[in-house]
């Protein structure tokens, strides 16, 4: 007798049978697929970089840099993380620096990562105030209007999406077909919710036959990507926000209901914090008590869609906890941000203590985004946290959050507690500048130099400032998050952070 479908009693809509649902692929195949799909080309294919792209594909996440040397016969505070012959082809596009790599940037730099750093520090010496501060890429992307990128949809359809910006669906486990015929029913900014929903309703159909024919571990897995789409369709629900929040309900019902029959189980957990349940999700290695790495999602992103970044952490030994804090998620409505609430720091030590197969003793942070300058202030409040990663976080917003464009305006707003009018006067107590130099522990900055939400300046600033043991991961060709190099920055997240924590 087949087991109970996991799918057939989430479903409260019709589903769609016009788009079957392609059999899922691993992380290799999305990337390959990316690159022979209609229209779309690899943004990792460029000549300086072609064996990093090839190596991504043969070896995805865990293998790509499982031999990478570090010193591990120090103490820990003396431990060294570092990447060989950073001049090869297969490391021009990112610069992993030592605590010092400008400390002569008046002299011509001697490596190509030195001079990406370099063109991006002079930037900051134009004339003008803010594109100085922010770069001209940054400011005329962020001037476009709402009504221009309208008539664009209605013209070409989202699928003119460029690689760069399909990359972030190709890895949460959209198949490519579904991806493309997604985006071509975008005709529209209000198209987008119901064009996601739609291909959810698709996948949980798909989920639903696997379900029936006995393939639990499969219809969840149908079930988890069901539960993205919703996530990606709340994204752009504009101007209901009540429907967002719907859309995002619907994620969290389906994607807690397929967690537990993943082919890697995730354990929803709840963390307690002045009377409040703080919700997330647990990923352990093995039976052992393992450090954790605790993943602060960014404005657009959610617990949901970040514990599937979990392999190559745990693939070195460390367990991961994707967590929700004030102003985001779940509890984005209930619980806001605002300033002071760094005791949530206090909360997950605490919480860590009774969490199954956790080492209490080694906790971690990395943060995208918003929550990349969170991470750095739990740090500096909470020294019992052995490391932190902050993923293009913003050091100083209070140059250029009026120049946000509309959409990211509206979700920083959002995650930040506030409404779009009040965020300038926000921006002061989102500056790292004044904790950045006293801060003792352990950072790795990831930066990217085609974001058009966080300037790339601003990681550079981060590094620069931070008064702890620093590494910088630079990415000059990625996007917001480095979604585009995830894989890559995951992966070397991981083996630093597995130093740190003494793996």
């Amino acid at each position: 007798m087949p087991q109970r479908p996991i799918a057939a009693r989430q479903m409260q809509f019709r589903p769609s049978r016009a788009s079957p649902v392609p059999f899922p692929l691993s992380n290799a195949e999305r990337l390959g697929h990316a690159e022979r799909s209609r229209g779309l080309q690899a943004p990792l294919r460029s000549p300086a970089n072609r064996r990093i792209d090839r190596t991504v594909h043969d070896r995805p996440f865990q293998r790509c840099l499982a031999d990478m040397p570090v010193q591990v016969g120090k103490p820990l505070s003396e431990r060294s993380f570092h990447t060989p012959d950073l001049d090869a082809p297969d490391r021009r596009d990112c610069l992993a620096a030592s605590p010092h790599p400008l400390k002569h940037a008046g002299k011509r730099p001697r490596t190509p990562h030195a001079r990406v750093s370099w063109r991006i520090l002079v930037r900051e010496g134009s004339v003008f105030r803010l594109a100085r501060t922010v770069g001209i890429k940054f400011l005329v992307a962020n001037r476009v209007p709402l009504a221009v990128l309208d008539l664009v949809l209605r013209l070409a359809s989202a699928a003119a999406l460029s690689p760069a910006g399909r990359y972030r669906f190709l890895l949460a486990g959209i198949h490519p077909r579904s991806l493309t015929t997604t985006l071509r029913r975008v005709r529209r900014l209000h198209d987008w919710p119901r064009a996601w929903v739609r291909a959810a309703h698709d996948y949980l159909l798909a989920a639903h036959e696997r379900a029936v024919a006995g393939e639990v571990r499969l219809a969840a897995e149908y079930q988890r990507v069901a539960a993205l789409c919703y996530h990606f369709a709340h994204v752009l629900a504009l101007g209901d926000h009540r429907y967002r929040q719907q859309l995002y309900t619907s994620a969290v019902r389906l994607f807690r209901a397929a967690a537990p029959h993943l082919e890697r189980p995730i354990l929803p957990i709840e963390i307690p914090w002045h009377g409040i349940a703080l919700p997330g999700y647990l990923c352990l290695p093995s039976d052992r008590p393992a450090p954790v790495v605790v993943f602060l999602n960014g404005a657009s992103t959610v617990k949901e869609e970040m514990i599937g970044w979990a392999q190559p952490f745990l693939e070195r030994g460390l367990a991961v906890l994707a967590l929700d804090t004030p102003g985001s998620g779940e509890i984005a409505d209930s619980v806001p941000a605002a300033p002071g609430q760094e005791d949530v720091g206090w909360a997950i030590v605490e919480a860590a203590r009774t969490l199954p197969g956790v080492d209490p003793r080694r906790i971690a942070l990395l943060g995208v985004s918003l929550r990349g300058a969170y991470a750095v202030q739990l740090a500096h409040a909470v020294p019992e946290f052995a490391a932190a990663v902050a993923v293009t976080a913003p050091f100083d917003p209070q140059p250029y959050v009026g120049a946000l464009g509309e959409l990211v305006r509206h979700d920083v707003a959002l995650a930040a507690g506030v409404t779009p009018e009040d965020l300038p006067r926000l921006a002061p107590t989102l500056s790292l500048e004044p904790i950045a130099p006293s801060l003792r522990t352990p950072l790795l900055v990831v930066g990217a130099g085609n974001d058009l939400v966080v300037p790339p300046s601003e990681s550079l600033r981060l590094y620069r400032a931070a008064g702890s043991i620093k590494h910088l991961l630079f990415f000059e060709r990625a996007n917001h998050v480095a979604f585009t190099h995830l894989e890559q920055w995951t992966a070397l997240a991981a083996a630093w952070l597995a130093v740190m924590l003494g793996v």
